[in-house]
């Protein structure tokens, strides 16, 4: 069993979502309400100590963090293979994925935060 713990407006769980769908693998959410602060309460710090959606529950065994749930379901589910087996395209889409964790997440988070909870924060002006 595949468990999701995340919520509707999280970035990171964009590339989770396509790997899911590229493997056609059946999962369920539980949502973490980012809005309420449930990523700090002690229930989800025992499943992601870092206080951050997303967190991938498979079988009792979490795994965190987007780039590496999608790199443990290719190797879980490996039909069909979303990582190439040549050695030097592997380290290309290894590049794209750093590239995406080190540079456009850290890019777009704190515009995404604010657009986000933008609304969210106005209410208590």
């Amino acid at each position: 069993m595949l468990k999701l713990y995340s919520y509707f407006n999280s970035i990171c769980s964009q590339q989770l979502f396509i790997t899911l769908a590229e493997k056609g693998l059946r999962y369920e959410v539980q949502n973490v309400d980012l809005f309420t602060n449930e990523q700090f309460k002690p229930a989800f710090l025992k499943i992601n100590p870092k206080g951050v959606v997303l967190a991938l529950d498979h079988d009792g065994r979490i795994i965190i963090e987007s780039t590496l749930i999608c790199e443990y379901l290719d190797d879980s589910f490996p039909d069909p293979p979303l990582i190439p087996t040549d050695p030097f395209l592997n380290a290309r889409m290894r590049l794209w994925s750093k590239a995406v964790d080190e540079t456009l997440f850290e890019a777009t988070r704190e515009l995404s935060f604010s657009a986000v909870f933008r609304e969210k924060n106005a209410q208590h002006d």
